[in-house]
């Protein structure tokens, strides 16, 4: 189950508190991608790295198809470490996984609007939300919970139908 201070982008499950890379030794080559290279998170990583003596590559946020080429060339062993938005992470992170790179060989720090889609359960429709427990669809009109259950298929938060209660009181 997802905590509140986690959030899954293409099937990974990202601490969206997370403030601060980890680094992580005995790698063949770290890469750090990130939209915004002044971040503290990759400053502090880049002075661990350097002091370490380890290999790596510091890379601004560029095209898409230089980044999926980057990804595509690296040998096993590989670590990322990637700082951008929700919608960046998301890019890279479908990226990252074509071109071979697992869960286990990232890291990421997600910073920026917080939205996540909802699917509801009566209609089907998809629509985005902020932080809400509870919103009205914008489809069909039915007043949804906000599950903590992900769908990836739909690539969203499950959305079930507000019921309510039977002794008059809000639903849960």
């Amino acid at each position: 189950m997802k905590s509140d201070n986690e959030k899954i982008v293409n099937k990974f499950v990202i601490q969206t508190k997370r403030r601060k890379f980890t680094f992580v030794p005995n790698r063949r080559k770290s890469i750090i991608l990130a939209e915004e290279t002044n971040l503290e998170a990759v400053d502090e990583l880049l002075r661990e790295v350097k002091n370490r003596g380890a290999a790596y590559s510091l890379i601004d946020a560029g095209e898409k198809k230089e980044i999926a080429d980057l990804f595509a060339r690296q040998k096993i062993g590989t670590y990322l470490y990637l700082a951008g938005t929700p919608q960046r992470i998301k890019e890279w992170t479908a990226m990252a996984v074509k071109a071979g790179f697992t869960e286990e060989e990232m890291q990421i720090v997600c910073y920026g609007a917080e939205e996540q889609r909802l699917f509801c359960a009566h209609c089907h429709h998809i629509q985005t939300i902020g932080k809400e427990d509870a919103v009205q669809c914008a489809h069909c009109g039915m007043q949804l919970e906000v599950s903590s259950h992900y769908s990836r298929l739909h690539d969203a938060y499950y959305g079930y139908i507000q019921l309510p209660c039977s002794d008059g009181g809000e639903s849960r």
